[in-house]
């Protein structure tokens, strides 16, 4: 029989309970297909509506609607297609809700020169308790005339009901303060989420470009 799971921890260890929470279970063999379930003596089990298994079977990242939830400590089970399971006993803590807040920081250079490659991060987290739902973030002051790619994929964001179809909406348009580009359309940012994007301004790069007139 294959090895089981074995789950070592998960980041976040706690989420507030008014709200959807991701959470991502670090360990080993960790199977695709595994599920993720958070349980209370007493309490109804908390089963992951998303479920995606990194390709090196070192992590899993599960999200789940804690509205609701009991607060206090809460049993984290992983079960591989297989049927063996592991758990982490009082892996996660659940806590009063605090909302959603976004923080973001760009690092780089005051100054880009034209045609040249300029690498800028782009820092983005969410300190809040539970993950920031369909929260656009855009780039804005980019000169006229310059124009943008970016290294990472955007997708439109969710259609709610009586919004228009985002998806025929432009993702860069231009003001008399510049151009706007989208730096994140993604629909979840989960709480504690702290990725960092690069950006260079320069002709011809596969990640954010802004080719600047000279």
């Amino acid at each position: 029989m294959p090895a089981g799971p074995d789950a070592r921890d998960v980041q976040p260890g706690s989420g507030g309970d008014g709200g959807v929470m991701t959470i991502t279970v670090v360990g080993y063999n960790l199977i695709g297909g595994a599920t993720v379930k958070l349980a209370r003596a007493g309490q109804p089990d908390l089963t992951a509506s998303l479920v995606d298994v990194a390709g090196d079977a070192r992590s899993i990242a599960a999200t789940f609607d804690l509205t609701g939830a009991v607060p206090g400590a809460w049993d984290v089970v992983v079960t591989n297609p297989d049927g063996q399971i592991d758990s982490l006993t009082s892996g996660f803590t659940v806590n009063a809700i605090a909302a959603p807040q976004l923080r973001v920081s760009g690092i780089g250079p005051p100054l880009i020169r034209a045609n040249r490659a300029t690498s800028y991060d782009l820092v983005i987290e969410n300190p809040g308790n539970v993950d920031a739902i369909g929260v656009p973030l855009w780039i804005y002051g980019v000169p006229t005339g310059a124009s943008i790619a970016l290294d990472f994929p955007l997708s439109s964001p969710p259609r709610s009901g009586g919004e228009p179809d985002w998806s025929t909406v432009p993702l860069t348009f231009t003001s008399p303060g510049g151009s706007y580009a989208p730096a994140r359309s993604a629909p979840c940012l989960p709480r504690h989420d702290r990725s960092a994007r690069t950006a260079h301004v320069a002709a011809d790069r596969h990640d954010v470009r802004a080719h600047a007139p000279p």
